[in-house]
């Protein structure tokens, strides 16, 4: 699956271009962003780095103007204040190209801005990550966390209850849909529940895939075997002619009355 390069970095280079380096691993994070091609692929730094810097400026820009109310508007669910911040967010891009400078202090301009927020976001990835720029790959901290709903009233349980976390590609804004909300880090807090491929013309090779597996039973060897090959962006085949799906069989359940 496309993990969604998007066309606003090669257009926002310029304004890259523009940003001061204060420090060696600064430069470093800016040059791995002007060259990047915009995809958010589980093994670019520069995926992190674009995420990390572009939490860090929004935050930036809107903290002075919310005030108090700005702890709520970047914690919790992607529900209420949290989800209006996140669609604001999405304008970030249309507002640098543009020069659109309103969210900014009077005197201020978007390299500045950005320069500013790209020092934070390295220093905060230097912090949790380390002094490797391209260790920071997007796949260490995009991951998937899926709990099980017994998991919290039987934490000793959790080992077993809770399925695997997957590293993913994509974000909130990419066909490969992965989105994060700034309060849990880069933890996927939303995906596909379900994705299907069908062809036309050859039902047989029609594909599918969910998630975590086909069966809700822990103990099943089903329960997470898709999560893997779905973080992956593969598929599951979606078999139609009856003869094909018997013989193909892993194995075969009767249901019989008492």
């Amino acid at each position: 699956m496309d993990p969604g390069g998007r066309p606003a970095p090669p257009r926002a280079r310029p304004v890259l271009a523009g940003v001061p380096a204060s420090d060696t691993l600064v430069a470093a994070a800016s040059a791995r962003l002007r060259a990047w091609d915009g995809a958010m692929e589980p093994e670019s730094a520069a995926a992190t780095i674009y995420a990390a810097t572009r939490e860090r400026l929004f935050r930036d820009l809107m903290t002075p103007i919310l005030g108090s109310l700005a702890a709520e508007a970047f914690a919790g669910a992607p529900r209420g204040a949290v989800a209006h911040m996140t669609r604001l967010k999405a304008q970030l891009g249309t507002w640098i190209r543009a020069d659109d400078r309103r969210l900014l202090a009077p005197g201020d301009d978007w390299p500045a801005a950005v320069g500013r927020a790209l020092a934070g976001a390295v220093q905060d990835l230097r912090a949790s990550l380390g002094d490797d720029v391209d260790g920071w790959r997007w796949g260490r901290v995009h991951v998937t966390r899926p709990r099980h709903p017994l998991s919290l009233a039987f934490p000793d349980w959790a080992p077993l209850l809770d399925p695997p976390s997957v590293a993913m590609g994509g974000d909130g804004d990419t066909v490969q849909a992965a989105l994060f909300v700034a309060s849990a880090g880069y933890e996927v807090w939303a995906a596909s529940v379900a994705r299907y491929v069908f062809d036309l013309d050859d039902w047989e090779e029609s594909g599918w895939i969910v998630p975590l597996g086909a069966s809700g039973h822990p103990g099943s060897p089903h329960y997470a075997d898709q999560a893997g090959p779905w973080g992956e962006g593969q598929l599951r085949p979606m078999r139609y002619a009856w003869a094909r799906i018997r013989a193909e069989a892993e194995g075969h359940q009767v249901l019989e009355r008492f």
